[in-house]
């Protein structure tokens, strides 16, 4: 396999987290010699003070986009996790040419006009808990990360348990609800990767691989892992950046 150390690899998470659940895959990237970039969306990690209610999923598309073009990245390898699948699908849709490959990790796919919740559905009244949340404890739009545990993300060591604790963030109901629509651009591209993480204890990333699996354009896997595999299993997410190369 000759993998080319030339293409630069942009990390995006999802939601809840930050640039932080990509570290220990970013090493190991540098110590291939990869340009690597773990981005902080706007209104989490290391960007939480931009959280406000006026806050959309087109302002982090425009984080991602804004991030490679100011940059003139080309023939970049695109990684998003988990809600962050909304991201990767605006940045396809909106830069293909500079994208040679994009990996969806767990994440959310959506049709366009769909949003994070239409993707995750309402199994066991997702919906309703979020919307609880919000209204009881987040003047109507913001999101509790106090109440999610570790082990909902399949972290079982000590030190990503006590990272995952000090460093998530909350996050807005409406990006949450926002629908995301995009065009040809994303539905014909061909470099794709999804991966499903059979940990996950929530099934929408096992409905959406079960459909990717029968789709041409892209190629799927599945994994024993739990959620967060960029922390508990990060030597595979690194290998699979590097064989998609």
């Amino acid at each position: 396999m000759t993998v080319s150390t030339s293409r630069p690899v942009v990390l995006v998470h999802g939601g809840f987290h930050g640039a932080w659940c990509w570290h220990k895959v970013v090493a190991q990237l540098r110590g291939y010699g990869r340009e690597v970039y773990a981005l902080d969306l706007s209104g989490a990690g290391g960007r939480v003070h931009l959280l406000t209610s006026r806050l959309t999923q087109e302002d982090r598309i425009a984080d991602v986009v804004g991030f490679i073009e100011s940059r003139e990245l080309d023939e970049v390898v695109l990684c998003v996790h988990s809600a962050g699948g909304m991201m990767g699908a605006g940045v396809v849709d909106r830069i293909p040419e500079r994208i040679h490959h994009a990996i969806f990790l767990d994440a959310c796919v959506p049709r366009s006009g769909e949003s994070l919740l239409d993707v995750i559905g309402n199994a066991e009244g997702v919906h309703d808990v979020y919307r609880q949340d919000a209204q009881e404890n987040g003047d109507g739009w913001r999101l509790s990360a106090s109440t999610l545990p570790p082990d909902l993300f399949g972290l079982e060591g000590e030190a990503d348990q006590q990272l995952f604790l000090r460093r998530r963030t909350d996050d807005s109901l409406n990006i949450w609800s926002e629908p995301l629509t995009h065009g040809a651009s994303f539905k014909t591209f061909t470099g794709r990767t999804y991966v499903r993480f059979e940990g996950m204890p929530m099934g929408f990333s096992s409905r959406i691989v079960e459909t990717l699996e029968q789709d041409p354009t892209w190629e799927t896997a599945r994994w024993d892992t739990g959620h967060d595999a960029m922390l508990s299993h990060p030597s595979m997410v690194t290998e699979l950046i590097q064989d998609v190369s």
